[in-house]
């Protein structure tokens, strides 16, 4: 069976403004897994090498003028190649916008999808191509949401852990999995 997604033009329109300028610009996570499952989208995560990252947002500033804030270093546990994350605001009513700098290098379709820590997240759209990967498919399948990093510290865990919490009234009914609930870490 052949599925389509349709992702919304202000997402597609808003990555072509930025490719324009910043070829390895990308969307990724929680706007396409909202839009894919019919669940409102908080806000739109562009994804780029953190050297073009201000710039990205100079060509989203006609209609996303405010740099409404800078998200502080405790986000950046989530994954260790998130250098910066800038969100703007929207003037005409437009879902507000992250400017995800990531490593220089490290802005292709599969290191995105490697970078998220649930199998529903591990999709990505590079103006061309709607990626994902099996993660993704059986989280969709089974109404999951499946730790799949392997983390590098327990932070990174715990934070992950506290993000489903957030997405659970979001995903009512779905269900974490965690394949390895009590895994003691080695540096403990």
């Amino acid at each position: 069976m052949l599925i389509i997604y349709k992702i919304p033009d202000e997402f597609t329109d808003l990555l072509a403004l930025v490719q324009a300028y910043v070829p390895e610009a990308m969307l990724a996570g929680g706007c396409l897994r909202d839009t894919i499952n019919n669940r409102p989208v908080n806000d739109i995560d562009i994804f780029v090498p953190e050297d073009k990252a201000s710039l990205a947002g100079r060509l989203i500033s006609d209609t996303h003028p405010t740099l409404a804030k800078s998200i502080p270093q405790p986000y950046f546990t989530f994954n260790n190649d998130v250098r910066s994350v800038d969100y703007y605001e929207g003037v005409y009513g437009e879902k507000p916008v992250n400017i995800i700098g990531v490593t220089n290098g490290t802005c292709t379709p599969e290191q995105q999808l490697e970078r998220f820590d649930f199998g529903i997240c591990r999709i990505a759209y590079d103006g061309e191509t709607l990626w994902k990967d099996l993660s993704f498919d059986r989280d969709m399948r089974d109404r999951t949401f499946t730790l799949t990093n392997n983390f590098q510290t327990p932070d990174q865990r715990d934070y992950s852990l506290a993000r489903f919490g957030r997405l659970r009234d979001k995903y009512v009914g779905w269900k974490l999995i965690d394949p390895q609930p009590l895994a003691p870490f080695e540096a403990l």
